[in-house]
C-alpha cells in the first residue's frame, strides 16, 4: 500500500518511518515534515544508516493528520516545526 523509497541498504534498515502523502496530509503540512525528515537524514548519515523512510497515498486517518508512522505505530497531527522532537530523532 505505500511506496518505498529507500535511503539506505537494506541490511542496515533498523527503523521504517513512513509519511502520509495523500491529500489531506499533504494539505495540513505533510510534504514540510517530508522535507525535514530529508533534510535532516542528510546532514546525518549516521542517522540516515538506521532508517528507511517511506510514503504513503493514504493512510485513513485523514481528520487526525498529518500523519506518520514509526514501525508501524502511528504518530498524529506531526509538525514540521517539531518532527524531530516528536520522533526523538538526531
Amino acid at each position: 500500500i505505500c511506496a518505498s523509497r529507500n535511503v539506505i541498504p537494506d541490511n542496515s534498515i533498523m527503523k521504517t518511518i513512513t509519511v502520509c502523502m495523500g491529500s489531506s496530509c499533504f494539505s495540513r503540512g505533510n510534504q514540510h515534515v517530508l522535507a525535514v525528515l530529508q533534510a535532516h537524514l542528510t546532514a546525518h548519515p549516521e542517522i540516515a544508516a538506521t532508517l528507511e523512510l517511506k510514503g504513503c497515498r493514504c493512510g485513513s486517518c485523514c481528520s487526525e493528520g498529518p500523519n506518520i508512522w514509526v514501525d508501524g505505530v502511528r504518530h498524529a497531527n506531526i509538525a514540521a516545526e517539531t518532527v524531530l522532537a516528536q520522533l526523538n530523532v538526531g
